[in-house]
């Protein structure tokens, strides 16, 4: 799918909630990968003030850092028809996240150079936090990545508790991380591609 086919298809699974509940829920991550469909996706006509727009991950930073992922969402994403969206903090609002009646309708996730997702890296894979049937929470972590900061993250089981889930590959080195992630289980990513909860649509 083109950038602009696949703000469209993300759009109808957000009409869809709104049609079915009156109101829809968007999960996003943050870095360089999902900007182009951020920008198509605010130019939708949709009816914005009952979407909520949540992160899957970010860093523990002040919202207007600039590694904040926060900042990212309301630069690229809440603007345009998206302006009138919801927005709930990952950072300072946790327990309205954790309070959210699961599961959410669309999940955008991005992948990391070695293999991690939101915030959900190597040094984790024998935690608890990349268990699919683990009960859907929040993780904090110490310094993590690049950028170096300590950071907050939905666990896999959050992150499955999803209608769609739509995972960012958008260059040929990441399609090699995405090739070896789906037999190399030290890597995060096998976790979320070998898991057969929710399928896993690759962009």
């Amino acid at each position: 799918m083109t950038v602009k086919e696949s703000a469209l298809s993300i759009s109808q699974t957000l009409l869809d909630g709104i049609n079915k509940r009156n109101k829809a829920t968007l999960v996003v991550c943050g870095g360089s990968s999902p900007i182009l469909l951020f920008n198509e996706l605010s130019l939708i006509d949709l009816d914005w003030s009952k979407v909520i727009i949540f992160l899957g991950d970010d860093r523990m930073v002040g919202s207007t850092h600039f590694d904040s992922n926060e900042n990212l969402i309301k630069q690229e994403l809440l603007i345009n028809n998206a302006k009138k969206a919801s927005f709930v903090s990952l950072f300072s609002s946790p327990d309205k996240i954790l309070g959210q009646n699961l599961p959410f309708d669309m999940m955008i996730l991005g992948v990391g150079y070695d293999g991690h997702f939101a915030s959900l890296f190597p040094s984790m894979v024998q935690d608890d936090c990349l268990n699919p049937y683990a009960t859907p929470n929040l993780v904090y972590t110490d310094v993590q990545g690049e950028p170096p900061h300590k950071r907050v993250s939905m666990n896999l089981a959050m992150i499955l508790n999803s209608r769609r889930c739509l995972l960012l590959v958008n260059n040929s080195k990441k399609q090699k991380i995405i090739e070896e992630g789906r037999k190399n289980r030290d890597l995060p990513i096998f976790h979320l591609l070998n898991q057969t909860k929710l399928n896993i649509e690759i962009l």
